[in-house]
């Protein structure tokens, strides 16, 4: 059995300028910033400005299901069982799963949580309000899966 994270976020009015409409991402990458898979997307990817650019600038494999960009915010439950885009486990180790979203061209509300994928421990973590946020959750579930160092 592969381990399961269960990460939720609730999104917020930032006074960005096309507000209510908002383009977000929730990605995993390993402590070295490489990408590893992406949970979820909503709204287009933006190529010009500066909406999203932490996650543009991720080697993240784009392989989250994209919905349109969202009339409202609101909350995002994404859950992770510890594999790659590929669907194969990934070591044990460190990882972060970061959240951005947008409701302009300019800066995008963002943070990153690290935890450990170590197979021992299990963890939970809230994260307290902030610009764009109404709060976050995370919860780790150990399992028997993941190859060691």
């Amino acid at each position: 059995m592969a381990c399961k994270l269960e990460f939720s976020v609730e999104t917020q009015d930032y006074g960005g300028e096309y507000a209510p409409l908002n383009n977000g991402r929730i990605w995993i990458t390993d402590k070295e910033g490489v990408g590893v898979r992406s949970l979820n997307g909503w709204g287009g990817r933006r190529s010009s400005g500066r909406a999203l650019m932490r996650w543009k600038a991720m080697s993240v494999v784009p392989d989250a299901v994209t919905s349109a960009s969202l009339r409202t915010y609101g909350a995002h439950d994404v859950s992770w069982d510890c594999t790659d885009a590929n669907g194969d486990l990934v070591p044990l180790g460190t990882y972060i799963i970061h959240v951005e979203f947008s409701s302009s061209g300019g800066a995008a509300p963002y943070f990153a949580i690290p935890f450990e994928h170590a197979g021992t421990m299990p963890l939970a973590e809230t994260v307290a309000p902030m610009r764009g946020f109404a709060g976050a959750t995370l919860r780790y579930k150990p399992g028997d899966g993941g190859m060691g160092p």
